[in-house]
């Protein structure tokens, strides 16, 4: 007779647990290892492609990195250029460190990597005015008070999914999320 209350207690604590022990067990987490098992590109190669990637989204121009983008990966980055800096702040980001690389899928012609990247963020604000978010119990709230036009540097760690295509014999950016 209280097998049946324990097991459904036992059923709700499980329930109410359950996406906590999801994102434990299949999100994505920040990780060092560096493994890749492909022979005709090097873990530093990609290193190499992703830091000038990510790099290059803080430039103007697209000189550096454009030998590493695929047409549509191209012209995504092309619109967000058009749009960097129309309300005046410029976040600046500045990859320290490939930290991890695993190599995910592989398909014929297409690389899917994981990749941990520390770097450092910058955000500059026009004329002397500076932004900070302010959160309440309800909703977040977004200020602008007089102060210092650049926000202190931040440490970030992001993990990302990275797909690579084969282009002549060189790898290019297909997509990548994050940032």
């Amino acid at each position: 007779m209280m097998v049946l209350p324990l097991f459904t207690a036992v059923i709700l604590i499980f329930i109410s647990f359950f996406p906590i022990i999801w994102v434990q067990l299949f999100g994505l987490k920040p990780f060092t290892e560096k493994r890749f098992v492909e022979e005709q590109n090097s873990i530093e190669e990609l290193e190499q492609i992703i830091i000038a990637v990510l790099e290059s989204w803080n430039q103007k121009s697209l000189v550096d990195a454009q030998q590493y983008y695929t047409p549509a990966l191209m012209k995504k980055h092309e619109s967000h250029l058009t749009t960097l800096g129309f309300d005046g702040k410029k976040v600046t980001l500045k990859v320290q460190d490939v930290a991890g690389l695993i190599a995910s899928q592989k398909r014929k012609g297409k690389i899917s990597v994981k990749a941990t990247v520390v770097a450092t963020t910058v955000t500059d604000y026009p004329e002397e005015w500076y932004y900070y978010p302010s959160v309440t119990r309800t909703r977040m709230l977004d200020h602008m008070i007089k102060g210092p036009s650049k926000a202190p540097p931040m440490k970030v760690i992001y993990v990302q999914r990275w797909c690579f295509i084969r282009d002549d014999n060189k790898l290019k950016v297909q997509k990548f999320s994050g940032i």
